[in-house]
């Protein structure tokens, strides 16, 4: 659907709308992975089968068994203590694998916002398009200054894609997303990945 297709298209490139905040997991530059670090060679064996992609990893000294995406460029992984320490190979790789997809699949930001502030991001980003359908009246109040920044926000070759798309009038366009069916579908599509690996 539109909500998919947006977010794949620029979800990497939301950092300036939508702030990063590594603190709120006590980590900073000093709790960053080394390059020789047994999860980044684990993430990398899981990336040979789902794909490239760029990533930070921080190490997290609070008692998660969670691996959080924050939304910096490249997006962060922020591993909870938990997970190092009291599982083993196989939960720490359904752990990663859950977050690569969700990385890979451009959707990590969605989550984080919620239903509501993610119907405002897709409505800003449809807004300039079709501003009268109602992916972009809903929810109603002024979009005007998140549609220019998610306008800024990706290159310029994310943006013409997404011009392109969104100039195209779908049946999407007609209706309002389910935006509490969307996430659920993020940690379900999650959940999937992270048992295949």
């Amino acid at each position: 659907g539109v909500v998919r297709d947006i977010l794949d298209l620029i979800g990497m490139h939301l950092s300036k709308i939508y702030s990063p905040n590594l603190e709120r997991h006590g980590v900073g530059k000093g709790n960053r992975a080394r390059a020789d670090d047994p999860l980044r060679s684990l993430c990398a064996s899981i990336l040979a089968n789902l794909g490239p992609t760029d990533y930070e990893l921080y190490y997290s000294s609070q008692p998660s068994f969670q691996v959080f995406i924050e939304n910096t460029e490249p997006p962060a992984f922020v591993i909870g203590e938990g997970l190092v320490k009291r599982t083993n190979v196989k939960e720490q790789r359904f752990a990663l694998g859950r977050a690569l997809q969700r990385l890979l699949a451009g959707n990590y930001l969605a989550p984080l916002l919620g239903a509501k502030e993610l119907s405002r991001l897709v409505a800003a980003a449809v807004y300039p398009y079709h501003p009268h359908c109602p992916v972009a009246t809903y929810p109603s109040g002024s979009l005007d200054d998140l549609a220019k920044a998610v306008q800024k926000a990706p290159p310029r070759k994310k943006r013409n894609a997404l011009e392109e798309m969104l100039r195209q009038e779908t049946a999407d366009l007609a209706k309002v997303p389910d935006y509490d069916a969307y996430l659920r579908g993020v940690e379900n599509t999650a959940n999937r990945a992270g048992l295949i690996m």
